[in-house]
């Protein structure tokens, strides 16, 4: 493979493995505000998209993995400038994987506390459900009492 070729093949690819993260963080974020405002609908909705940039990303590390396997032997015959532009793409990615590892760790806190929320609200419902039937039994009795 020619030089030029393997420098514009590689900075394609990182390129786009770098647009599909930002893409990914974009949507993550969305996610974050929807569970803050408990849009939840919004939320789900949002899942097939964000499973779709997921294989994006598993299909763009494949073919970067080409470019990583020739790396060794072909850096050496890319200019200084050429290198700088790989590092400096290779540096952006990093940047957001921080970043979406961040907003995905909070929505990860965010929806454990819904969850939480819901169970706690399930348990409630339980036991509002037991005294109404207490409720209705004793009032049953007490009519049975009343007729006798």
């Amino acid at each position: 493979m020619p030089i030029h070729q393997y420098k514009e093949g590689l900075l394609n690819a990182l390129s786009n493995h770098y647009h599909t993260y930002q893409n990914l963080y974009k949507l993550s974020k969305k996610q974050n505000d929807f569970l803050k405002k408990k849009e939840l609908n919004s939320l789900f909705e949002t899942n097939p998209k964000k499973q779709n940039l997921v294989e994006s990303l598993k299909l763009s590390e494949k073919e970067i993995n080409q470019y990583q396997r020739k790396w060794n032997d072909l850096r050496g015959n890319l200019s200084f400038e050429d290198r700088q532009e790989v590092q400096k793409v290779l540096e952006n990615i990093q940047s957001v994987v921080k970043d979406l590892l961040s907003i995905e760790n909070e929505n990860k806190k965010l929806l454990e506390d819904k969850k939480s929320e819901v169970k706690s609200d399930l348990s409630k419902l339980s036991m509002n459900k037991r005294n109404i039937k207490k409720y209705i039994l004793q009032r049953q009795l007490y009519r049975q009492e009343k007729m006798q």
